[in-house]
């Protein structure tokens, strides 16, 4: 028995919270991964203010490249 996509919502939304915050203070780039069919999607993007990021643009939505894509499988396991 999964978890409703209901459920997930306000979890997903209290870490989005202070999801600029912690890409602030860690320097790096944050991204919110989630499956989708046989890949996964970036459900959301946060940039450092201040340092450099890895990302030139927003990636919110887009599927990952094949070498990251088993990298974030293996986490997600």
């Amino acid at each position: 028995m999964g978890v409703k996509d209901e459920e997930r919502s306000p979890w997903i939304g209290a870490v989005l919270a202070d999801w600029q915050l912690v890409a602030d203070l860690a320097f790096s780039d944050l991204v919110l991964w989630v499956p989708n069919r046989n890949t996964f999607q970036a459900f959301a993007h946060a940039r450092p203010a201040a340092a450099a990021t890895l990302f030139y643009r927003d990636i919110t939505g887009n599927a990952p490249r094949s070498d990251w894509a088993k990298q974030i499988g293996r986490a997600w396991e």
